[in-house]
Protein backbone atom coordinates (compact mmCIF):
# COMPACT_ATOMS: atom_id res chain seq x y z
CA UNK A 1 0.00 0.00 0.00
CA UNK A 2 2.80 2.43 0.89
CA UNK A 3 4.24 1.25 -2.58
CA UNK A 4 0.87 2.46 -3.80
CA UNK A 5 1.32 5.26 -1.94
CA UNK A 6 4.96 6.08 -3.28
CA UNK A 7 3.59 5.39 -6.49
CA UNK A 8 0.77 7.30 -6.14
CA UNK A 9 2.56 9.94 -4.63
CA UNK A 10 5.53 9.98 -7.46
CA UNK A 11 2.72 9.96 -10.42
CA UNK A 12 1.81 13.88 -10.15
CA UNK A 13 5.47 14.88 -10.00
CA UNK A 14 6.23 12.78 -14.08
CA UNK A 15 2.61 13.91 -14.92
CA UNK A 16 3.74 17.92 -13.52
CA UNK A 17 6.84 16.57 -15.84
CA UNK A 18 5.36 15.92 -18.94
CA UNK A 19 3.34 18.35 -19.22
CA UNK A 20 5.81 20.94 -18.42
CA UNK A 21 7.68 19.83 -21.30
CA UNK A 22 4.37 19.20 -23.27
CA UNK A 23 3.50 23.16 -22.58
CA UNK A 24 6.61 24.22 -23.39
CA UNK A 25 6.98 22.27 -27.05
CA UNK A 26 3.72 24.12 -28.01
CA UNK A 27 5.20 26.99 -26.49
CA UNK A 28 8.27 27.08 -28.25
CA UNK A 29 6.20 25.80 -31.59
CA UNK A 30 3.93 28.43 -31.13
CA UNK A 31 6.74 31.04 -31.04
CA UNK A 32 8.28 29.73 -34.23
CA UNK A 33 5.28 29.99 -35.78
CA UNK A 34 4.71 33.49 -34.69
CA UNK A 35 8.05 33.93 -36.03
CA UNK A 36 7.74 32.82 -39.18
CA UNK A 37 4.96 34.45 -39.85
CA UNK A 38 5.93 38.01 -38.28
CA UNK A 39 8.75 37.29 -40.77
CA UNK A 40 6.47 36.32 -43.57
CA UNK A 41 4.45 39.10 -42.86
CA UNK A 42 7.28 41.61 -42.51
CA UNK A 43 8.93 40.08 -46.03
CA UNK A 44 5.60 40.73 -47.77
CA UNK A 45 5.26 44.02 -46.59
CA UNK A 46 8.85 44.71 -47.41
CA UNK A 47 8.15 43.31 -51.05
CA UNK A 48 4.72 44.85 -51.20
CA UNK A 49 6.71 48.58 -50.69
CA UNK A 50 8.95 47.89 -52.96
CA UNK A 51 6.64 46.82 -55.33
CA UNK A 52 5.03 49.70 -54.67
CA UNK A 53 7.74 51.83 -54.87
CA UNK A 54 8.98 50.47 -58.31
CA UNK A 55 5.49 51.21 -59.46
CA UNK A 56 5.90 55.12 -58.38
CA UNK A 57 9.73 55.23 -60.22
CA UNK A 58 7.84 53.22 -63.09
CA UNK A 59 5.11 55.64 -63.46
CA UNK A 60 7.50 58.87 -63.09
CA UNK A 61 9.93 57.72 -65.70
CA UNK A 62 6.73 56.70 -68.05
CA UNK A 63 5.66 60.56 -67.50
CA UNK A 64 8.91 61.27 -68.42
CA UNK A 65 9.16 59.39 -71.96
CA UNK A 66 5.65 61.11 -73.03
CA UNK A 67 7.28 64.67 -71.98
CA UNK A 68 10.00 63.33 -73.62
CA UNK A 69 8.72 62.42 -76.62
CA UNK A 70 6.23 65.57 -76.99
CA UNK A 71 9.08 67.76 -77.18
CA UNK A 72 11.40 65.85 -79.76
CA UNK A 73 9.88 63.48 -82.11
CA UNK A 74 13.47 61.82 -82.36
CA UNK A 75 13.34 61.29 -78.95
CA UNK A 76 14.93 57.20 -78.69
CA UNK A 77 14.90 57.14 -74.86
CA UNK A 78 17.47 56.91 -72.01
CA UNK A 79 18.13 56.56 -68.32
CA UNK A 80 15.61 57.85 -65.93
CA UNK A 81 17.03 58.61 -62.42
CA UNK A 82 14.90 58.47 -59.57
CA UNK A 83 15.44 61.97 -57.72
CA UNK A 84 13.76 60.37 -54.06
CA UNK A 85 16.98 57.48 -53.98
CA UNK A 86 19.82 55.45 -56.00
CA UNK A 87 17.42 53.42 -58.04
CA UNK A 88 16.42 54.03 -61.82
CA UNK A 89 14.45 53.11 -65.00
CA UNK A 90 15.64 52.24 -68.46
CA UNK A 91 13.66 53.80 -70.94
CA UNK A 92 13.55 52.79 -74.59
CA UNK A 93 11.82 54.10 -77.67
CA UNK A 94 11.47 52.22 -80.73
CA UNK A 95 10.00 53.91 -84.21
CA UNK A 96 6.90 52.15 -85.40
CA UNK A 97 6.27 54.79 -88.16
CA UNK A 98 6.07 58.27 -88.50
CA UNK A 99 3.31 58.72 -86.50
CA UNK A 100 3.86 55.31 -83.72
CA UNK A 101 5.74 54.82 -80.98
CA UNK A 102 6.54 51.91 -78.92
CA UNK A 103 7.80 53.15 -75.03
CA UNK A 104 9.09 50.56 -73.04
CA UNK A 105 10.01 51.48 -69.29
CA UNK A 106 12.14 48.80 -66.73
CA UNK A 107 11.90 50.05 -63.25
CA UNK A 108 14.21 48.64 -60.60
CA UNK A 109 13.80 49.36 -56.65
CA UNK A 110 15.90 47.13 -54.46
CA UNK A 111 15.98 44.57 -57.13
CA UNK A 112 12.10 44.37 -57.84
CA UNK A 113 11.68 45.13 -61.38
CA UNK A 114 8.34 46.47 -63.35
CA UNK A 115 8.02 47.25 -66.44
CA UNK A 116 5.24 48.91 -68.44
CA UNK A 117 5.00 49.01 -72.49
CA UNK A 118 2.88 51.37 -73.99
CA UNK A 119 2.26 52.35 -77.59
CA UNK A 120 1.94 56.11 -78.25
CA UNK A 121 0.71 57.88 -80.98
CA UNK A 122 2.51 61.00 -81.97
CA UNK A 123 0.51 63.24 -84.49
CA UNK A 124 2.23 66.23 -85.30
CA UNK A 125 3.23 69.70 -84.07
CA UNK A 126 1.02 72.70 -83.91
CA UNK A 127 3.37 74.90 -85.89
CA UNK A 128 4.57 72.51 -88.74
CA UNK A 129 6.42 75.53 -90.20
CA UNK A 130 9.37 74.63 -87.92
CA UNK A 131 9.34 70.88 -88.80
CA UNK A 132 9.72 71.62 -92.62
CA UNK A 133 13.02 72.45 -95.14
CA UNK A 134 10.26 73.58 -97.41
CA UNK A 135 7.04 75.29 -97.28
CA UNK A 136 5.34 76.24 -100.78
CA UNK A 137 1.59 78.39 -100.71
CA UNK A 138 1.67 76.58 -104.34
CA UNK A 139 3.84 73.64 -106.47
CA UNK A 140 7.02 72.50 -105.53
CA UNK A 141 9.10 71.01 -107.81
CA UNK A 142 12.37 69.08 -108.01
CA UNK A 143 13.05 68.53 -111.37
CA UNK A 144 16.52 67.81 -113.72
CA UNK A 145 19.39 65.92 -112.89
CA UNK A 146 21.17 66.26 -109.19
CA UNK A 147 18.81 67.90 -107.73
CA UNK A 148 17.51 66.98 -103.84
CA UNK A 149 16.01 67.41 -100.65
CA UNK A 150 17.12 66.47 -97.27
CA UNK A 151 14.00 66.92 -95.25
CA UNK A 152 10.45 67.41 -94.99
CA UNK A 153 8.41 69.12 -97.73
CA UNK A 154 4.93 70.28 -97.06
CA UNK A 155 2.81 72.54 -100.21
CA UNK A 156 -0.57 73.72 -99.77
CA UNK A 157 -0.87 72.54 -103.98
CA UNK A 158 0.89 69.53 -105.30
CA UNK A 159 4.90 68.30 -105.71
CA UNK A 160 6.28 67.16 -109.18
CA UNK A 161 9.83 65.22 -108.98
CA UNK A 162 11.38 64.30 -111.76
CA UNK A 163 14.24 63.38 -113.71
CA UNK A 164 16.45 61.61 -110.92
CA UNK A 165 15.28 63.48 -108.52
CA UNK A 166 15.38 62.51 -104.76
CA UNK A 167 14.07 63.73 -101.68
CA UNK A 168 15.50 62.19 -98.21
CA UNK A 169 12.39 62.70 -95.62
CA UNK A 170 8.54 63.39 -96.47
CA UNK A 171 6.03 64.99 -98.91
CA UNK A 172 2.91 66.16 -98.06
CA UNK A 173 0.63 68.08 -100.58
CA UNK A 174 -2.52 69.30 -99.62
CA UNK A 175 -3.80 69.51 -103.14
CA UNK A 176 -6.01 71.81 -104.94
CA UNK A 177 -8.48 69.37 -106.48
CA UNK A 178 -9.34 70.42 -110.32
CA UNK A 179 -7.78 66.92 -111.32
CA UNK A 180 -4.50 67.97 -110.52
CA UNK A 181 -2.15 64.88 -109.08
CA UNK A 182 1.36 64.48 -107.39
CA UNK A 183 3.61 63.00 -109.47
CA UNK A 184 7.02 61.10 -108.72
CA UNK A 185 8.44 59.52 -112.56
CA UNK A 186 11.31 59.53 -114.44
CA UNK A 187 13.56 57.59 -111.58
CA UNK A 188 12.82 60.38 -108.88
CA UNK A 189 12.78 58.54 -105.32
CA UNK A 190 11.67 59.76 -101.78
CA UNK A 191 13.13 57.74 -99.25
CA UNK A 192 14.06 57.74 -95.76
CA UNK A 193 16.64 60.31 -94.05
CA UNK A 194 18.82 58.23 -92.65
CA UNK A 195 19.95 61.33 -90.01
CA UNK A 196 16.85 61.21 -88.12
CA UNK A 197 14.88 58.61 -86.48
CA UNK A 198 11.50 59.07 -87.64
CA UNK A 199 10.43 56.73 -90.55
CA UNK A 200 10.13 58.52 -93.62
CA UNK A 201 10.60 58.24 -97.00
CA UNK A 202 6.31 58.42 -97.49
CA UNK A 203 4.46 60.34 -99.42
CA UNK A 204 0.93 61.81 -98.63
CA UNK A 205 -1.55 63.77 -100.69
CA UNK A 206 -5.12 65.10 -101.19
CA UNK A 207 -4.67 64.60 -104.18
CA UNK A 208 -3.90 61.86 -107.09
CA UNK A 209 -0.40 60.31 -106.10
CA UNK A 210 1.05 59.36 -109.79
CA UNK A 211 4.28 56.95 -109.59
CA UNK A 212 5.53 56.25 -112.97
CA UNK A 213 8.58 55.91 -115.39
CA UNK A 214 10.75 54.18 -112.52
CA UNK A 215 9.44 56.77 -109.65
CA UNK A 216 10.11 55.30 -106.36
CA UNK A 217 8.70 55.80 -102.95
CA UNK A 218 10.44 53.96 -100.19
CA UNK A 219 7.52 53.62 -98.10
CA UNK A 220 4.16 54.68 -98.62
CA UNK A 221 1.99 56.73 -101.31
CA UNK A 222 -1.18 57.65 -99.16
CA UNK A 223 -3.66 59.55 -101.13
CA UNK A 224 -7.44 60.77 -100.56
CA UNK A 225 -7.95 60.48 -104.16
CA UNK A 226 -5.85 57.47 -106.07
CA UNK A 227 -2.79 56.16 -106.04
CA UNK A 228 -1.55 55.20 -109.71
CA UNK A 229 1.87 52.95 -110.50
CA UNK A 230 2.51 52.14 -113.69
CA UNK A 231 5.62 51.81 -116.31
CA UNK A 232 8.05 50.49 -113.28
CA UNK A 233 7.12 52.61 -110.38
CA UNK A 234 7.27 51.33 -107.26
CA UNK A 235 5.85 52.07 -103.42
CA UNK A 236 6.29 50.20 -99.99
CA UNK A 237 2.61 49.85 -99.73
CA UNK A 238 0.06 52.70 -101.45
CA UNK A 239 -3.03 53.21 -99.55
CA UNK A 240 -6.48 55.69 -100.63
CA UNK A 241 -7.72 56.91 -97.69
CA UNK A 242 -11.16 58.86 -98.21
CA UNK A 243 -10.53 60.14 -94.69
CA UNK A 244 -7.08 61.77 -95.12
CA UNK A 245 -6.54 65.20 -94.31
CA UNK A 246 -3.92 67.05 -94.85
CA UNK A 247 -4.64 70.99 -94.20
CA UNK A 248 -3.05 74.45 -95.82
CA UNK A 249 -0.94 76.46 -93.54
CA UNK A 250 -0.87 79.86 -93.75
CA UNK A 251 1.55 81.87 -95.15
CA UNK A 252 3.39 84.00 -92.56
CA UNK A 253 4.06 87.54 -93.31
CA UNK A 254 7.52 89.42 -93.40
CA UNK A 255 7.22 92.51 -91.26
CA UNK A 256 8.75 94.94 -94.22
CA UNK A 257 8.26 98.30 -92.89
CA UNK A 258 9.62 97.08 -89.25
CA UNK A 259 13.23 96.29 -90.60
CA UNK A 260 13.10 98.82 -93.24
CA UNK A 261 13.02 101.90 -90.32
CA UNK A 262 15.86 99.31 -88.75
CA UNK A 263 17.81 99.80 -92.35
CA UNK A 264 17.20 103.43 -92.30
CA UNK A 265 18.36 104.25 -88.83
CA UNK A 266 21.46 101.66 -90.04
CA UNK A 267 22.46 103.53 -92.49
CA UNK A 268 21.84 100.38 -94.88
CA UNK A 269 19.16 101.31 -96.68
CA UNK A 270 19.37 101.59 -100.53
CA UNK A 271 16.68 103.46 -102.89
CA UNK A 272 17.42 101.42 -105.57
CA UNK A 273 19.57 98.43 -106.80
CA UNK A 274 22.07 100.28 -108.09
CA UNK A 275 23.01 101.96 -104.99
CA UNK A 276 23.08 98.49 -103.29
CA UNK A 277 25.69 97.57 -105.74
CA UNK A 278 28.10 100.52 -105.66
CA UNK A 279 28.37 100.09 -102.06
CA UNK A 280 29.15 96.49 -102.23
CA UNK A 281 31.42 97.49 -105.28
CA UNK A 282 33.31 99.89 -102.98
CA UNK A 283 33.49 97.11 -100.09
CA UNK A 284 35.38 94.97 -102.46
CA UNK A 285 31.88 92.60 -103.01
CA UNK A 286 31.33 92.34 -99.29
CA UNK A 287 27.57 93.20 -97.47
CA UNK A 288 28.78 93.83 -93.70
CA UNK A 289 26.18 91.78 -91.17
CA UNK A 290 23.17 93.72 -90.05
CA UNK A 291 19.75 94.16 -91.56
CA UNK A 292 20.12 95.61 -95.53
CA UNK A 293 17.02 97.10 -97.49
CA UNK A 294 16.48 97.79 -100.78
CA UNK A 295 13.30 100.08 -101.38
CA UNK A 296 12.75 99.38 -104.99
CA UNK A 297 10.42 97.23 -107.41
CA UNK A 298 13.14 96.90 -109.68
CA UNK A 299 15.36 93.84 -109.68
CA UNK A 300 18.32 93.25 -107.99
CA UNK A 301 21.21 91.18 -109.99
CA UNK A 302 24.23 90.51 -108.79
CA UNK A 303 26.09 89.19 -112.42
CA UNK A 304 28.82 86.83 -112.54
CA UNK A 305 32.33 87.55 -112.47
CA UNK A 306 32.78 88.36 -108.71
CA UNK A 307 33.01 86.24 -105.45
CA UNK A 308 30.42 87.61 -102.62
CA UNK A 309 30.40 87.31 -99.19
CA UNK A 310 27.45 88.60 -97.50
CA UNK A 311 26.65 88.44 -93.94
CA UNK A 312 23.16 89.29 -92.64
CA UNK A 313 19.89 89.88 -93.72
CA UNK A 314 19.04 91.37 -97.58
CA UNK A 315 15.68 92.28 -98.00
CA UNK A 316 14.56 93.15 -101.65
CA UNK A 317 11.20 94.68 -102.46
CA UNK A 318 11.98 93.24 -106.29
CA UNK A 319 13.34 90.00 -107.30
CA UNK A 320 17.18 89.20 -106.23
CA UNK A 321 18.91 87.08 -109.35
CA UNK A 322 21.95 85.60 -108.04
CA UNK A 323 24.68 84.81 -110.68
CA UNK A 324 27.69 85.04 -109.14
CA UNK A 325 31.21 82.99 -109.52
CA UNK A 326 30.60 82.33 -105.81
CA UNK A 327 28.02 83.54 -103.56
CA UNK A 328 28.70 82.88 -99.68
CA UNK A 329 25.63 84.09 -97.74
CA UNK A 330 25.43 83.50 -93.51
CA UNK A 331 22.91 84.70 -91.20
CA UNK A 332 24.11 86.67 -88.28
CA UNK A 333 20.38 86.61 -86.22
CA UNK A 334 17.30 84.73 -86.34
CA UNK A 335 16.00 86.90 -89.66
CA UNK A 336 15.97 85.43 -93.06
CA UNK A 337 19.04 85.63 -95.34
CA UNK A 338 17.11 86.67 -98.41
CA UNK A 339 14.07 88.18 -98.51
CA UNK A 340 11.79 89.16 -101.24
CA UNK A 341 8.69 90.44 -102.25
CA UNK A 342 8.80 89.06 -105.05
CA UNK A 343 11.02 86.30 -106.35
CA UNK A 344 14.40 85.16 -105.48
CA UNK A 345 16.55 82.81 -107.65
CA UNK A 346 20.08 81.61 -107.86
CA UNK A 347 20.95 80.96 -111.23
CA UNK A 348 24.27 80.84 -113.70
CA UNK A 349 25.26 81.12 -116.71
CA UNK A 350 27.79 80.46 -119.95
CA UNK A 351 29.03 77.01 -118.49
CA UNK A 352 30.51 78.27 -115.39
CA UNK A 353 31.77 76.38 -112.24
CA UNK A 354 29.52 79.44 -110.15
CA UNK A 355 28.71 78.17 -106.70
CA UNK A 356 26.52 79.29 -104.00
CA UNK A 357 26.47 78.74 -100.55
CA UNK A 358 23.75 79.73 -97.96
CA UNK A 359 23.10 79.00 -94.26
CA UNK A 360 19.80 80.34 -93.16
CA UNK A 361 16.30 81.34 -94.17
CA UNK A 362 15.36 82.23 -97.85
CA UNK A 363 11.87 84.10 -97.90
CA UNK A 364 9.96 85.19 -100.60
CA UNK A 365 6.71 86.41 -101.43
CA UNK A 366 6.54 84.67 -104.71
CA UNK A 367 8.79 82.07 -105.87
CA UNK A 368 12.27 80.76 -105.23
CA UNK A 369 14.50 78.86 -107.75
CA UNK A 370 17.25 76.82 -107.68
CA UNK A 371 19.00 76.46 -110.93
CA UNK A 372 22.59 75.99 -112.11
CA UNK A 373 21.96 73.85 -115.72
CA UNK A 374 25.46 75.28 -116.78
CA UNK A 375 27.28 73.98 -114.39
CA UNK A 376 30.68 72.72 -115.29
CA UNK A 377 32.41 72.37 -111.52
CA UNK A 378 33.61 69.60 -109.43
CA UNK A 379 31.04 67.69 -107.43
CA UNK A 380 27.32 67.44 -108.04
CA UNK A 381 26.15 70.25 -106.30
CA UNK A 382 26.85 74.48 -107.28
CA UNK A 383 23.69 75.49 -104.89
CA UNK A 384 24.06 74.36 -101.80
CA UNK A 385 21.19 75.48 -98.95
CA UNK A 386 21.26 74.41 -95.31
CA UNK A 387 18.37 75.55 -93.62
CA UNK A 388 14.91 76.26 -95.06
CA UNK A 389 12.99 78.00 -98.14
CA UNK A 390 9.45 79.56 -97.34
CA UNK A 391 7.93 80.09 -100.31
CA UNK A 392 4.40 82.13 -101.05
CA UNK A 393 3.97 80.43 -104.56
CA UNK A 394 6.08 77.79 -106.33
CA UNK A 395 9.35 76.69 -105.08
CA UNK A 396 11.53 74.80 -107.57
CA UNK A 397 14.65 73.37 -106.86
CA UNK A 398 16.75 72.04 -110.24
CA UNK A 399 20.29 70.96 -111.86
CA UNK A 400 22.85 70.66 -109.11
CA UNK A 401 20.84 72.32 -106.41
CA UNK A 402 20.65 70.85 -102.78
CA UNK A 403 18.46 72.28 -99.60
CA UNK A 404 19.93 70.27 -96.72
CA UNK A 405 16.86 70.89 -93.99
CA UNK A 406 18.28 72.58 -90.46
CA UNK A 407 15.28 72.77 -87.73
CA UNK A 408 16.69 75.31 -85.82
CA UNK A 409 16.98 78.21 -88.44
CA UNK A 410 13.09 77.33 -88.80
CA UNK A 411 12.57 77.29 -85.25
CA UNK A 412 13.83 80.55 -84.00
CA UNK A 413 13.09 82.66 -87.36
CA UNK A 414 12.08 86.07 -86.32
CA UNK A 415 10.83 88.91 -88.82
CA UNK A 416 7.50 87.44 -89.24
CA UNK A 417 3.59 87.94 -88.22
CA UNK A 418 2.07 84.36 -88.18
CA UNK A 419 -1.80 83.10 -88.32
CA UNK A 420 -2.52 82.75 -84.32
CA UNK A 421 0.04 85.06 -83.31
CA UNK A 422 3.62 83.58 -81.30
CA UNK A 423 4.93 86.58 -79.26
CA UNK A 424 8.57 87.40 -79.04
CA UNK A 425 8.27 89.80 -81.89
CA UNK A 426 7.18 87.44 -84.42
CA UNK A 427 8.83 84.30 -83.14
CA UNK A 428 7.11 81.19 -84.36
CA UNK A 429 4.78 79.49 -81.15
CA UNK A 430 6.23 77.39 -79.41
CA UNK A 431 5.69 73.96 -80.55
CA UNK A 432 4.96 70.52 -78.62
CA UNK A 433 4.17 67.24 -80.52
CA UNK A 434 0.92 66.35 -79.65
CA UNK A 435 1.51 62.63 -77.93
CA UNK A 436 -1.13 59.63 -76.46
CA UNK A 437 -1.10 56.96 -75.66
CA UNK A 438 -3.13 54.71 -77.90
CA UNK A 439 -2.50 50.75 -75.58
CA UNK A 440 -0.54 49.64 -72.77
CA UNK A 441 0.72 46.98 -70.81
CA UNK A 442 2.27 46.51 -67.08
CA UNK A 443 3.99 43.35 -65.69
Amino acid sequence: MKFLDRTTKRLPSQASLAIVVAISIIFLSVAIEVSIISYTHYQNQFDAESANSAFIILDSATEEALYRLQQDATYSGGTYDDPFSSDNAIITVNVDSATQRTITVDADYDSIIRTITLTASVTGQDNPLTDLAIFSGENVKLVKSHAALVGTLWTNDNVDLDSNTIVYGNVLAAGQGNLSSSRVQNGAQILDNPGTAEVEGNISAIDRIRVTNSGYVENEARSKTGVTINSGGSVGSSVVDSGLSISTISIPVFDYATYKAQAQSAGTYYASPAAFLSYIQLNGYVMDSGVHYINSTSALTLPAGHNYVFTGTLISEGDILIYGDSYVHNADSNLPVLVSKKNISFLDQNNCACTATVNGLIYADKDVQLKHDQYTGPGLYAVQITGAIWSGDEVSIEDHSILTFDATVAQNAEGFNFDGGGGGGGVPPSVDNIVSVVDWDIQ
